[in-house]
Formats: structure tokens, sequence, C-alpha cells
């Protein structure tokens, strides 16, 4: 204001000086009408002569703007994020101002710092990743940091161990918050995916050996098209595949740069380990820890590894045999009461298993298609009321597919969703009914689904049985066989209907595909497109 009541004109120097006093106290009001008073005349040159021409606007005014919607956005109730946001996007489109914003690091930094302070994690992951391919812009350790932490907030694991593949690759280090949320995040994609793979495996073993057994029961060899699908249903995590590598990767960074290493840091690691079947990489973070930090590893900790060593046995007897061992079986054992007087299985009076237990026996069998054991296994459970939770549901439903027993994998996943759908009714009607504990009673919608492959697996189940029953009809049956073939069609068409309506909302999984759910639907411009990102694109709409 002194410049212009003196009539002087303005200096490079004055106008840089404006915008970083307006970044380091917050006016982006101030900063934002000075910018767009600053690119009219790149927008006129543009009119009168659209050739490529020399930016006149001040080195650093775009990245001070966005410091100063940075701490903005800190007040609550601001919405300084989103208008930046928006402003950017609209700089980037007119292609009047485009060569006045360029996508340079330091503004990488900026806007992605931006879309973590609004929760954007679409925009954060669009920001890091696709930027990096499509401009061959440089990503900062800062961007990464802010995507991985906005990431992580929104519960997305895959995104947060892909971000951090493409960290260590780039030779750029995390910071040290990152670096736990990555540990954490890679033991729940390890966890998310070890079901489906299993599942992929034996359904795709199944399918190239068909024995003497298969013949026997007039087995025939699962579709083509139905193993290309479950195998393309897990494709979308083999970028962020061998989790255990990445959860040792990020221990051993951890500890060569002298930070502590806590009990959760070295259990996170193992857990990891052990959900890939990498017992033996377990034992060796717990030998580093007994050598380092001179700790004894806690009980569910081998508890844990055994478990595991025992999924991975070369027999069901093997798997047993691990189990037998003191470890084990002292912290899994249970007695029944007095008055059952029901032999265990050892001969002894009351000995049996507890629930993890019995899943890794579970698992065993159905890795090495001992379906025999299989049931037995299952069949003890029921003899001593272990309670059969969504994990045995699963494996239950992937040994009736491996056997080709439709009709069982019709109803089991009839009474999977029955079940599921119950407890989330209850769950949320008791979010409602006590506003006080709402914020305790969230629910996650990963907790009530079903793997893809399974339901790839569902979906032909339930063709299966409506074919079925048309050749039944023409055989003309009647009685109590013709009520059993009715009733199990509606099941069959309620259980088809569901797994359409599932696998037509599976694309929202994907690690990019969604861009922020409501808000982009309704045309939000922060949603940030793929013309963005490429100088010499423009928008289509425009």
């Amino acid at each position: 204001q002194f410049t212009k009541m003196a009539n002087v004109p303005r200096g490079g120097e004055v106008e840089e000086a404006f915008f970083r006093t307006c970044g380091a106290c917050g006016d982006y009001e101030s900063a934002e009408d000075r910018l767009q008073f600053l690119l009219r005349p790149d927008r006129l040159q543009f009119l009168l002569r659209p050739s490529p021409r020399r930016p006149h606007l001040p080195m650093d005014a775009l990245n001070h703007t966005l410091d100063a919607a940075a701490a903005s956005s800190l007040l609550e109730g601001s919405q300084a994020w989103k208008r930046a946001l928006e402003l950017f996007v609209r700089l980037r489109r007119d292609p009047g101002t485009r060569p006045s914003v360029p996508l340079s690091p330091a503004t990488l930094e900026k806007v992605t710092r931006l879309a973590e302070l609004g929760g954007r994690w679409d925009a954060c992951a669009k920001l890091v990743m696709v930027s990096a391919d499509a401009y061959g812009c440089l990503v900062p350790p800062e961007a990464y940091d802010a995507a991985i932490r906005a990431c992580y907030r929104s519960q997305r694991h895959a995104l947060v161990s892909a971000l951090l593949h493409r960290c260590l690759s780039a030779r750029t280090a995390p910071e040290e918050v990152c670096v736990r949320m990555g540990l954490r995040s890679a033991e729940e994609v390890a966890a998310h995916d070890g079901l489906p793979s299993l599942a992929v495996s034996v359904l795709s073993s199944s399918h190239r050996s068909q024995g003497p057994e298969a013949e026997e029961k007039k087995m025939v060899a699962l579709p083509a098209k139905l193993l290309d699908a479950m195998s393309t249903s897990t494709s979308s995590s083999a970028s962020v595949s061998s989790s255990w590598v990445l959860s040792l990767k990020l221990f051993q960074g951890l500890a060569d740069n002298g930070l502590p290493l806590l009990p959760q840091t070295y259990e996170g690691a193992i857990r990891t380990c052990c959900l890939e079947g990498r017992w033996d990489a377990a034992m060796r973070v717990v030998s580093e820890m007994k050598r380092v930090d001179k700790r004894s590893c806690p009980t569910h900790v081998l508890r844990l590894i055994l478990l595991s060593r025992a999924e991975r046995a070369p027999s069901v007897e093997a798997a047993r045999a691990m189990c037998e061992q003191s470890t084990l079986l002292n912290a899994s054992r249970r007695s029944l009461d007095d008055e059952s007087g029901t032999p265990g299985r050892s001969g002894k009076m009351g000995v049996h298993y507890d629930l993890p237990t019995y899943l890794s026996l579970l698992k065993c069998a159905a890795r090495l298609q001992n379906w025999r054991h299989f049931h037995a296994i299952h069949a003890e459970m029921k003899r001593y009321e272990i309670p059969e939770t969504y994990d045995v549901t699963k494996l239950l439903i992937l040994s009736a597919v491996a056997q080709q027993q439709w009709a069982s994998v019709v109803l089991r996943f009839g009474r999977w969703m029955q079940t599921s759908q119950f407890e989330r009714t209850r769950l949320e009607e008791s979010a409602k009914s006590s506003k006080q504990h709402e914020s305790l009673l969230r629910t996650h919608k990963a907790d009530f689904d079903m793997d893809v492959p399974l339901l790839h697996a569902a979906l032909y189940a339930c063709e299966q049985v409506k074919s079925h029953k048309q050749k039944k009809r023409k055989d003309a049956i009647e009685g109590e066989e013709q009520t059993a073939v009715s009733e199990l069609f509606q099941v069959a068409v309620v259980v088809e209907r569901f797994v359409t309506q599932c696998l037509a909302g599976d694309g929202s999984q994907e690690l990019l595909e969604s861009t922020g759910g409501a808000d982009a639907a309704s045309g939000d411009s922060a949603s940030f497109p793929e013309w963005l990102f490429v100088d010499k694109a423009t928008d289509p709409h425009a």
C-alpha cells in the first residue's frame, strides 16, 4: 500500500516479501487476491497471442500462497485447504496461467500437505505416484510422508505399503512415524491377503490335478474363466506383495539409524513374517531381540511362530505333532468341566486346543487338500463347541468349492450373509442408540466383507444350482426332493443377487481408482484428473 501511495513501481523483491509474509502469518485471502491480480496479464497475453512465453510471476509466489492456506487450515472449521486445491487445479487447467504454475518438487510438497490436511488420501496418492510417473517430477520426502500419513489415517494399508515400496526404491528416507505406520500396515496387508491367496492356490492346484478321487466323485475341472477371474481379483495386491520383506526392511532401518526398538516393533515384524509363512525369518527377529536388547521372547510370540510353522507343515500329522509341543500346548489347552467326562483326542480327560490352533490345522489341511483330515478337525471343533468364526466359515466354503459341493457352497454362503448382516445391523443400531459411544463403535466395512475369490466361486455355485434345478424339472421329480430343490433354488437366487452387487462395487477397492467418494462424484475440482500432471495435455471439458 505504501508503494501504491508513493506511486513507486513494485519490484520483484517487494512482491516476494509480500507473499512470504502472507505464508508466515496464514493470510490466505490476501495472498490469493494478489496472485490472481498478477496472473491477469498472462491470461490477456494468451488471448492476444497464444504462443509460448515466459511467465513473469514472482518466484515461489504460488508456494507461499499454498503455505498460507496450510497455516489457515489449522484453524477449526477452515476450508482454506479446499479453496487452495481448487485454485491450483484451475490455474493448471487454464492454458494462459499453466506455464506460471509448474509442478516442481516444492509445489508438489505443498499441495500434498494441503491434501493431507483435508483428509484426501486419494489426492495424496495420485500426486505422489501418478506425478512421479507421468510428469517425471522428483518427489520430495515430505510429500511421501504426507501421503503415507493420510493413507494410514484412512485405513488404506495397501497404499501405505505401496508408497513405502516406492519410497525405498527411490532411496528416499521416510520419517520415523511413517516407518512405524508402515510396520503396522504391512501386518494388515499380510493378514488381509492370506486367505484369498490360499483360496487361489488351492483351487488352481485342484484344477491342474484331478486324481482318481475326483473321478470317483464325478468331479470336473473348474472352468478356466472362473480361475482367471479369481486370479485377477488378487492381482490388485500383487504390487504390494512380500509384506514380510518390507517389514524387515523397515525394522532394519530403525535399528541401523539408532532409533528405539520397542516391544511392539519386534512383535509387528514377527507377526507379519508369521502371517506370510516365513517363520524362519520370524525366528531371526527373535534372535536379534535376545542378542541386542537382552529380552526374552514372550510366550504368545513363540506360540504364534509355532502356529505359523504348523500351518505350513508337510502333513497334517506333522502339524498335530508341532501343536503338541509344550510351549504351545500349555498355552492352548483348556480343561473341560468334570461333568462332561468326554475324553480328549490324545486319550486324556478333557484335553483339546483353542480356536487359533484349530484354525492353523484347518489351513494346513486345506493347503494340502487333505479334506478327510479337514472334516475330522472341523468335527472335533464342533464336539468341543469351538465357535465358528468368519475365518472358519470361509475355509468351509473353500473346502466345499474344492470338492465341488455346490449346494453346500450356497447354503454356507447364505448362512454367512445372514450372520454378517445381523452383526452389522446390531453394531449400527448400538452406535445410533448411544451418541456418547458413537466414536467407539465405528463400522469397518472390511470386517464384514467376503474375499473376492470366494465371491466368484459362490457366483459359479449359484449357476450350477440353478442349472441343476432345470435338469430336475425335466426329470419331473416329485415329493420331498422337489421341495428341497426349490428351497435351495430360492437361496441361490438371493446369494446370486448379493454376490453380483458385491462384485459390481469391488472396483472401488483398487489402489487408485477411487477419487474421494462423494466429493469426487459431486464434481469436486480437487479430485486431480490425469491431465493435471502433463504440461502438453489440456482438459477435455474446458
